[in-house]
């Protein structure tokens, strides 16, 4: 910026040298910080106007949410490196925070051999990057695209002046029933944009209770067995007696998450005689993998015969868009045939 519109006063003549210094140091003060607060008041525009025109693509979930995991693999291994206070080589720290991360089960280093606060921060880790939970995030994601195409085609109505945007039944069961009662019934049912956004906000509901539920009754069930059923003694790891529902709670995370970890050395064969938590680990591991999309569809089904009339369509929503809406839960041909395979392979 330039100088040329500014005029010196009278009074200024009688100014010395230094008054003079100063009030030009000023006025070159005000016009750098003119010329830097332009120049960003710009980028700030280009970046809204470049955040207002971005078409998000769901492929580029994928390449996020692989990028997350390895970041997640360091931070793991390198607060579990910190908690241990480094007297376990960070490389088998990083390895086996890989493997809750990823849910593989490969270990360079006893799980069993890890502090307690370190087990923690791996089952949290464990939890959190199940192939169930790890999901929603992408549901999320999709509530957020409704709602912003919503937004555009509200826009796209009123320059229209069309404020109708229900469903096109409506439409017809306005111009062809006369049937009073089952038109109320009819009119009921939710316009589009909720019914995204509501099978959506249920999907994950849904997800959500039926982990906690397997969670909880698995827990419950391993921990109350082991507790009445085995001493103490035999429940012991390095001289130290493992809290039976401490166990049951590392059984059930990482059986569920296909870790397969433990709280002993020698891993679960303390119960390699046990046919009951045998099976229950079992059942544990399947419904965190092969079963749970069934359970999930199962419990979809369930709640569309249980609710209300009015609500149905939410489900059926669901059913019927299945993978679209989540990877968790399929179609119903795929969902039999995977069951049917899965109980074949067991056998």
């Amino acid at each position: 910026m330039e100088n040329s519109g500014f005029v010196r006063e009278e009074s200024f003549v009688s100014m010395n040298d230094n008054q003079r210094d100063v009030i030009q140091a000023h006025i070159n003060m005000i016009n750098a910080t003119a010329d830097v607060i332009v120049p960003l008041t710009n980028w700030r525009s280009k970046f809204i106007k470049l955040w207002d025109n971005y078409q998000w693509r769901m492929r580029y979930y994928f390449y996020i949410h692989l990028s997350i995991f390895f970041i997640n693999t360091l931070l793991c291994g390198m607060i579990v490196w910190n908690i241990e206070k480094h007297n376990i080589p960070f490389i088998d720290c990083w390895f086996i925070s890989a493997t809750c991360v990823f849910t593989c089960g490969l270990q360079t280093y006893g799980f069993s051999s890890f502090s307690l606060s370190s087990q923690i921060v791996l089952l949290i880790f464990t939890l959190i990057s199940g192939i169930t939970v790890s999901t929603i995030p992408a549901i999320f994601i999709k509530i957020y695209l409704v709602k912003k195409k919503q937004k555009t085609i509200e826009q796209v109505l009123s320059s229209l002046e069309i404020e109708d945007n229900s469903l096109h039944l409506r439409h017809i069961i306005r111009q062809n029933l006369n049937n009073n009662h089952l038109n109320k019934y009819i009119q009921s049912l939710p316009n589009p944009h909720d019914l995204h956004i509501k099978a959506y906000i249920i999907l994950i509901v849904v997800i959500l209770s039926t982990c906690i539920t397997i969670y909880l009754s698995s827990f419950l069930a391993i921990g109350f067995y082991l507790k009445y059923n085995y001493d103490p003694q035999d429940l012991s790891q390095a001289n130290t007696t493992v809290d039976p529902f401490y166990a049951s709670l590392v059984i059930t995370l990482t059986g569920f998450n296909q870790n397969g970890l433990s709280v002993w050395s020698n891993g679960v064969t303390l119960f390699v005689v046990d046919i009951f938590m045998n099976i229950i680990i079992m059942i544990i591991v399947m419904s965190g993998t092969s079963l749970f999309p069934a359970i999930l569809r199962g419990i979809v089904d369930l709640l569309k015969y249980l609710v209300p009339w009015r609500y149905k369509i939410f489900f059926d929503y669901i059913l019927l868009n299945n993978h679209r809406l989540s990877t968790v839960i399929y179609p119903s041909i795929q969902t039999r045939l995977y069951v049917t395979i899965t109980i074949l392979l067991q056998i």
